[in-house]
């Protein structure tokens, strides 16, 4: 179970008794359009879930394409930005 909560990030439910919070990425960059974010988030969420990583991982990947999303007006990544995502996904995982 997820439960996102906007800047203040997410809680993923993994197991019986774990709670996880996962806080919001940080952006660089003053929001535009929140339209769509919870569904960028889902769909980072179910990607990191589907390609094996940790619960937790997978609420930051989402995380970081909620972020990408608000960061323009539309309820999608613009071309390329799905590079910026992984890079971003890899290089907070160190």
């Amino acid at each position: 179970v997820v439960v996102t909560d906007g800047c203040h990030g997410s809680y993923v439910a993994s197991g019986r008794s774990t709670l996880i919070h996962v806080p919001a990425h940080a952006a660089d960059f003053k929001p535009v359009d929140t339209c769509g974010a919870g569904d960028a988030y889902a769909a980072g969420f179910l990607f990191g879930m589907l390609n094996g990583e940790t619960p937790e991982a997978s609420g930051l990947l989402g995380s970081i394409c909620a972020s990408q999303v608000v960061g323009h007006a539309g309820a999608r990544l613009a071309r390329g930005e799905a590079n910026e995502v992984m890079r971003t996904f890899a290089l907070s995982l160190r």
